[in-house]
């Protein structure tokens, strides 16, 4: 989890939804103790540690890194690589800017992702 509060909805171990978004259940977001994969059964503490790997030696302290999450013009920028830190919009694509959106109006047409 990120100081945020926002987690990562993939296991680390085959990057299943952890928790699925399109047909959410009825006790979808209400989680006591963990969130358990549904695929191999590893399961995470509520801040997005590790908590356990059934059936396989995992070493699950040290095993979570927070990534980069940040606002910039109305949009929410997130960069998974640990090394790196709030790069700028100019630092994954040279020549593009970001247009800040008007407050309280969302985004409309299609949006696009940069990849690096």
């Amino acid at each position: 989890m990120t100081a945020a509060g926002r987690l990562y909805n993939v296991c680390r171990h085959r990057g299943t939804e952890l928790v699925p978004l399109a047909d959410p259940g009825p006790v979808s977001g209400q989680f006591t103790r963990s969130i358990v994969c549904p695929y191999h059964a590893w399961s995470y503490h509520l801040d997005g540690r590790l908590r356990g790997t059934p059936h396989l030696a995992v070493d699950t302290e040290g095993s979570h890194y927070t990534p980069s999450i940040w606002p910039s013009g109305g949009f929410i920028f997130v960069c998974l690589n640990p090394d790196e830190h709030q790069p700028s919009i100019q630092h994954w694509a040279p020549g593009r800017s970001v247009v800040p959106l008007p407050a309280g109006r969302p985004a409309t047409g299609s949006l696009h992702y940069l990849r690096r």
